[in-house]
């Protein structure tokens, strides 16, 4: 299935809705409507017009962080009254360490582009509030049309504080593997109690690297979360398949951007 025919829906509370409008798809499309099927729940978005997303990791200077911060959360507000913004948002890891994970996702490339011009872009900010050594290297990142990005429609507006990210860097034999474990996950992973936000995305710079991120209302829905079934079920799937700990690159993080 291409990414460029699906639209901006919307699913209503307990309805089974055709999410996407086609004018060309590709392999078999049992799997989108199984998927569709698992996931009326509370009103959510799909988002997805060839969308544009990246995150951001970047280590910041303590004594720059309030400057950075003050910048950061004009470029919030502002950045969320753009037409084409999907999601803005960013993170800090739960110990407390000066670094900062921004995720962003908008309409298209175009949008994006757009918004890089606008003027209340901290780019100077940004360039002196980084570690030196720190290339800060916005990586790009697609949709899988195996699990298709879900957005609360006022994702912007809703505070969770436990944030997981963590990336998967898979064995290029096993990807299929984690396709399929991941795919079976999320629908599970997104009706658990307390969950706001379940999305994998895909490394456009390595077709076998995942970015996966996590949103819970409070911790203990993601310590239950953790403890059920079908997540035991998915650590035993994902067994061995990878080439580094996910583990090592995981962050707990709390959301500093409301």
């Amino acid at each position: 299935m291409t990414s460029s025919n699906r639209n901006i829906l919307t699913l209503k509370t307990g309805a089974i809705a055709l999410l996407f409008a086609l004018t060309s798809c590709t392999g078999n499309t049992n799997k989108k409507e199984k998927f569709t099927e698992t996931i009326a729940s509370d009103t959510t978005s799909i988002v997805d017009t060839v969308g544009y997303q990246h995150i951001m990791f970047v280590k910041v200077k303590p004594e720059k962080w309030d400057t950075l911060m003050k910048a950061m959360y004009n470029n919030v507000v502002q950045t969320r009254k753009e037409p084409g913004s999907v999601l803005f948002t960013f993170f800090q890891p739960e110990d407390g360490r000066y670094e900062v994970a921004l995720l962003e996702r908008f309409k298209n490339r175009a949008v994006f582009e757009d918004h890089l011009k606008k003027p209340y872009l901290p780019h100077q900010v940004w360039k002196e509030a980084k570690e030196a050594n720190d290339p800060m290297e916005m990586k790009e990142l697609k949709e899988l049309a195996e699990v298709p990005a879900v957005e609360p429609e006022n994702a912007d507006e809703i505070y969770s504080p436990r944030n997981v990210l963590v990336t998967f860097d898979v064995k290029p034999e096993k990807r299929q593997v984690f396709l399929d474990a991941i795919a079976a996950v999320t629908p599970r992973a997104r009706q658990a109690k307390g969950n706001t936000r379940f999305n994998v995305f895909q490394y456009v710079e390595n077709a076998n690297k995942f970015l996966l991120v996590e949103s819970w209302e409070s911790v203990p829905d993601h310590e239950a979360h953790l403890a059920q079934d079908y997540s035991k079920k998915f650590d035993a799937a994902i067994k061995g398949i990878f080439v580094s700990n996910p583990v090592d690159t995981r962050w707990l993080a709390k959301d500093i951007s409301k």
